[in-house]
């Protein structure tokens, strides 16, 4: 029932963030005879997120492209990012670069870390790429190109990304908890600022982030090299 009501609610809003619940519930229910009771709770809670879901859409008001990415991350934030989901983000980045790698040079940079949550996100993902992907999409609507981690294939070199810093004008920085314990971007915000891109930061998490301590690993070592 479950699954037919979220296929008939898919033709009509086409609601990526119900679908995915659906999907996962349809996965979740069939769970082992033996399964524990933690694992027939999660089945149990996310049935009533579903419901709880549907009870909100209005499918005479068709929700835009924004909006449905924001509900999927207010969903995942529940539920998790699964490996297999980080993979279709990266593809949806990775699909935004136009012609040759090399030859790219979008004007805006994003620097965010994607703060894996144990026991709920995939190995490698996290709701920071689902924040950047955000930035992403809705600057390429308004015809502005960007470049992140997520936009480099595989295979492909990592410095990639400091080669599109020096030709970059502006660093939008993903401001997270995760963001001020991550040595990469760390690096890739001093990098910014040793080549003068204007770095606006984009609050994601504010009121969950400590700042007593920020980068306290990065700054250790700079500060036993003498590096400001």
């Amino acid at each position: 029932q479950l699954k037919r009501l979220g296929m008939e609610l898919d033709k009509r809003l086409m609601t990526a963030t119900v679908k995915s619940l659906v999907d996962d519930v349809c996965d979740m229910i069939h769970i082992p005879v033996k399964a524990g009771v933690e694992e027939i709770d999660i089945a149990a809670e996310a049935i009533e997120r579903v419901v709880d879901e549907l009870s909100k859409v209005d499918v005479d008001t068709p929700l835009d492209h924004t909006s449905r990415l924001i509900l999927d991350i207010q969903e995942r934030e529940k539920s998790g990012v699964p490996f297999e989901y980080g993979q279709e983000v990266k593809w949806d980045m990775q699909g935004l670069v136009e012609g040759n790698l090399d030859d790219y040079k979008p004007p805006v940079i994003i620097s965010y870390a994607t703060g894996t949550r144990d026991r709920l996100d995939g190995k490698g993902c996290g709701l920071g790429m689902l924040y950047a992907r955000l930035i992403a999409l809705r600057l390429d609507e308004k015809g502005v190109a960007t470049f992140s981690g997520l936009h480099v294939g595989a295979g492909c070199d990592w410095k990639t990304y400091f080669n599109k810093i020096i030709t970059a004008k502006v660093m939008l920085v993903v401001q997270t908890q995760a963001l001020y314990t991550s040595e990469p971007c760390n690096n890739e915000i001093r990098e910014a600022r040793k080549h003068g891109l204007e770095i606006i930061p984009l609050s994601f998490e504010h009121d969950g982030i400590n700042l007593k301590t920020p980068w306290a690993g990065a700054c250790a070592k700079y500060a036993a090299k003498d590096d400001p």
